[in-house]
């Protein structure tokens, strides 16, 4: 796990096996639990569903359908929607370090994948956007999220 210390430097961790993690950023257990809670509110959020789940409850649905889901990957979620012509995709939500001055909770900020060049303070307001804009292409998400109450919206990662 990467703990953030507070000044906002992050200290490496080991996973439970003593190995060097694959970059989870730790928050206090009460924050995470927050999250979940917030989470647990969105109509497409499905908390641990597995990739396999996410196929059979997508399979058959409209071009933009989509799911929200813890990752295999520890610290991370997932996003599985269907692509125009039934295709299904899976792409990570990754989190990233937001600043010390950041109000972003748990100043923690989420993007999808490596491509995405805009950060988001919370997941829905990452799937709220990419509801209205494409997140690849031409591609778009079709769905809801019901207001939430925390700050921020989201921010260029780049200049370019």
């Amino acid at each position: 796990y990467m703990g953030v210390l507070p000044d906002g430097v992050y200290d490496i961790g080991k996973d439970e096996a003593g190995k060097k993690d694959q970059g989870y950023m730790a928050v206090k257990a009460s924050w995470l639990d927050e999250q979940w809670s917030l989470l647990e509110t969105q109509p497409w959020f499905r908390g641990h569903m597995n990739r396999d789940q996410a196929i059979r409850e997508l399979t058959g649905k409209s071009g933009g359908s989509f799911v929200a889901r813890v990752s295999s990957q520890p610290g991370r979620y997932a996003i599985s929607v269907i692509q125009r012509g039934g295709n299904i995709e899976h792409m990570l939500i990754l989190p990233s370090y937001a600043g010390a001055d950041s109000v972003a909770p748990g100043k923690t900020q989420y993007r999808i994948g490596t491509y995405s060049k805009l950060v988001f303070n919370t997941v829905p307001k990452l799937v709220a956007y990419y509801i209205g804009h494409p997140y690849i292409g031409t591609h778009s998400l079709r769905g809801d999220v019901n207001p939430e109450s925390q700050e921020g919206g989201y921010m260029l990662v780049s200049p370019n």
